[in-house]
């Protein structure tokens, strides 16, 4: 052990590197990884103290852009599964609730896309472009489209991400030394001026919103999902020209998805489904 073990750390501690390794984060200047952050730090204090507020609400995010909105309907982050076990252990609960209201299995079906890796938004009915933020209120970032963000979705109204396409990052920029396009996603963002690799990304089409509607999808049924689980994981994030953080799978049925509800961090119809790297030590960088 080591003193970045935050076993050896008191909860306060460990709730305060939590707090400014998500800012870092969304500001585009990550501590540590992804898995280092869930698997090791957020693992500890679930492990400790499963109901903590923190892990109750949903991550906040820098104020970006112009001004402060509400949303109008909560963008909450995600349950995450990272086996099959945990997947099936969610279609258990929602069957559950489904056999109370005599809805029929064989009715409900489930959806699969890419969790894209990128800064979270809505474009509204409004068109007004606004990141997640707290949840219920985020910051107008329509702006961006005027820097040379490309609406992916030609208009269309609902929750995507500011990406970047993998081809373009691997080809151009990660050899001048960045180490994330959604780095690139937020500096966009979050500056009057960009610097010119930037404007070049940016001229050539390459920094997009993309609504999740949008998607490469799969649909099936509960048992096909736990079957075919890592199959299906694999097909989707192929499929796909953006940067990945596993997929987002979600019933379809409304009256269910009403049902069920969520929580103040989630839906409870909807689950973030990824891969679990192998354990390491943490680094804080």
């Amino acid at each position: 052990m080591t003193d970045q073990d935050p076993k050896l750390w008191k909860t306060p501690k460990l709730v305060t590197f939590l707090e400014k390794a998500v800012l870092a984060y969304r500001q585009g200047s990550p501590l540590i990884d992804d898995d280092t952050y869930d698997h090791i730090y957020m693992a500890e204090l679930q492990r400790r103290e499963p109901d903590h507020p923190f892990l109750k609400k949903v991550e906040n995010e820098p104020n970006f852009g112009s001004g402060r909105l509400k949303h109008p309907e909560s963008m909450l982050s995600m349950e995450k599964s990272y086996s099959v076990d945990e997947t099936r252990k969610w279609v258990t609960r929602i069957l559950k609730e489904a056999n109370k209201q005599d809805i029929d299995e064989i009715d409900i079906r489930i959806m699969v896309t890419a969790k894209l890796d990128g800064l979270a938004a809505m474009l509204r009915e409004d068109k007004l472009l606004v990141t997640r933020g707290d949840g219920i209120h985020g910051n107008d970032i329509s702006s961006s489209f005027a820097k040379g963000v490309v609406d992916a979705g030609n208009g269309i109204s609902g929750v995507g991400e500011l990406v970047m396409t993998t081809d373009y990052f691997e080809t151009h920029l990660k050899k001048l030394g960045y180490a994330h396009p959604r780095n690139i996603c937020v500096g966009v963002v979050n500056s009057d001026e960009v610097n010119e690799d930037f404007v070049k990304a940016l001229k050539d089409g390459a920094v997009r919103f993309v609504p999740y509607s949008t998607l490469n999808l799969w649909e099936g049924s509960f048992t096909e999902l736990i079957k075919d689980h890592d199959t299906i994981q694999q097909q989707i994030i192929e499929s796909c020209e953006y940067p990945t953080d596993g997929v987002v799978a979600e019933i379809t049925h409304t009256e269910l998805k009403s049902l069920l509800g969520s929580t103040s961090h989630h839906n409870r119809w909807q689950i973030a489904i990824k891969q679990r790297s192998e354990a390491k030590e943490a680094t804080i960088k």
